[in-house]
């Protein structure tokens, strides 16, 4: 018998590295993301068929009254040490616990600031800490109060189940309700997409750290970080089964412990490097929003070449850290070119994808204003030209037969600037439309594509207007 179990844990390992394989090498975009949202769909729905099965009303009773005890209990919970009654629960559960998600972090941790970027810090801990918080104390609530209630009602037989098989009891659980086989079937789907999911973000993160991070490693390294998660799984269950896989895991977080507030000294030290970052961009380049403009002297139109194509931000557009590490010059300068010539092949694509956004709003926004700011100038005795190309849009006045003064408003992409990980940070997956308008000092400020209107175009004329005319 325990022959049989471990040939099929072996074959569940087997089958669950393929899986994780082909969906690691596919991407974060393709498989990782499909199958994460697939099993959230899958999740949610089994959660919501036992909430609306099982004792409803209670649920929603209990769930309340536990979210206030576990508030009440968790300072008390936190330093609790069971000093006077024995540690062994402490070695089995918490500790274990502990050590568990410690060494999940690395993980974990550095695969939601992956799929984070462009998130705000407090955002990310909204997202991250509180949100599933709550989610997973409905989540325990629903299943284990509706095992306690049919326990109460005295015709569980859960408590047996997990004196013969804890591994089981979930099962035992769905008998009791309706759609048991439906249930227990997406619950299996949904345990084993969680496995795959998990090969895969911890395979896409070593594969991040090893490629110098690179936030895109080769598909054949992706898949081979997944085969060798899979095997050292299945090496530990050979040699000692579920026993080996958790002293490892625990073993592996004790010294990340001390990791973990090197990490955090890290975190404060990048964050405040970042602010020193953003004051000196701030003090040499004009601010997002209606900002003040740079000083500078006029040009030309079309103004649109006043800025790069990749909308830079500020943020460093090189994978500078991954340079530093070459101590040979050439092989840094290398990576720099490489970097910058990879990293503008990827703005542009993004350039590309977003240009029917940008199309529309100059059809249906800008070109209808400056039809109107035209009709009021050629009223007030100047000349008025219009041009457009592709995603700019410029407006020039003239007095005279001598151009006077112009101008442009132009969609691009802008990537935005994270808080860590500058090999990273020039990755434009996330990068966001941004709408900017030109003068012939510069650039007066930047938009988010769904919040420029008209009357932006109005305000912000009148006002450049006014400063190049001297009030």
């Amino acid at each position: 018998l325990a022959e049989s179990s471990v040939q099929n844990q072996m074959l569940l390992v087997g089958a669950i590295t393929l899986a994780a394989t082909a969906s690691a090498a596919s991407g974060l975009n393709k498989g990782i993301r499909r199958l994460s949202q697939l099993n959230m769909v899958l999740a949610l729905a089994l959660l919501a068929t036992v909430f609306i099965a099982g004792p409803t009303v209670f649920l929603l009773s209990s769930y309340v009254q536990n979210i206030g005890s576990y508030a009440a209990s968790l300072v008390e919970l936190s330093f609790n040490t069971d000093a006077y009654i024995g540690i062994e629960w402490q070695e089995a559960w918490t500790m274990f616990y502990w050590g568990w998600w410690i060494s999940w972090s690395p993980f974990v941790g550095m695969f939601i600031a992956r799929i984070s970027r462009g998130r705000t810090i407090r955002e990310f801990i909204a997202g991250v800490l509180l949100a599933p918080s709550l989610t997973i104390f409905f989540w325990m609530v629903v299943f284990g109060n509706t095992a306690i209630n049919f326990e109460l009602a005295g015709d569980g037989g859960l408590v047996e189940a997990v004196h013969a098989d804890i591994a089981t009891v979930i099962f035992v659980l769905f008998e009791q309700l309706p759609f048991s086989t439906i249930m227990t079937m997406t619950a299996i789907v949904v345990i084993a997409i969680f496995f795959v999911t998990s090969a895969d973000s911890g395979s896409l993160v070593v594969n991040i750290l090893t490629a110098g991070g690179d936030p895109e490693p080769p598909a054949y390294r992706r898949g081979l970080g997944a085969v060798m998660i899979g095997a050292v799984a299945a090496v530990l269950l050979l040699t000692g089964g579920l026993t080996a896989l958790q002293t490892a895991a625990v073993t592996t977080a004790a010294p990340f412990s001390i990791v973990m507030l090197l990490v955090c000294y890290a975190l404060v030290k990048a964050l405040r490097a970042e602010g020193s970052l953003r004051a000196a961009a701030d003090a040499g380049a004009p601010r997002t929003g209606a900002a003040a403009e740079p000083a500078g002297t006029a040009t030309s139109a079309p103004l649109a070449a006043a800025t790069p194509a990749t909308g830079y931000t500020g943020a460093p557009p090189l994978p500078l850290a991954a340079a530093e590490r070459h101590e040979d010059w050439r092989k840094r300068l290398k990576t720099v070119v490489w970097g910058y010539d990879r990293h503008m092949r990827r703005l542009e694509a993004q350039q590309a994808a977003a240009l029917p956004q940008i199309r529309r709003l100059l059809d249906e926004t800008v070109l209808p204003a400056f039809d109107e700011l035209k009709a009021q100038l050629e009223e007030n005795g100047r000349e008025v030209y219009i041009r457009t190309d592709g995603d700019w849009a410029t407006l020039t006045t003239a007095r005279d037969g001598e151009q006077e003064f112009a101008l442009t408003v132009r969609g691009v992409v802008r990537e935005p600037l994270t808080f860590a990980l500058t090999d990273l940070a020039t990755d434009p997956e996330e990068a966001r439309p941004r709408v900017e308008i030109i003068v012939p000092t510069g650039r007066v400020g930047a938009w988010p594509l769904e919040e420029f209107s008209a009357e932006t175009i109005f305000d912000e004329f009148v006002a450049a207007y006014a400063r190049w005319m001297g009030w």
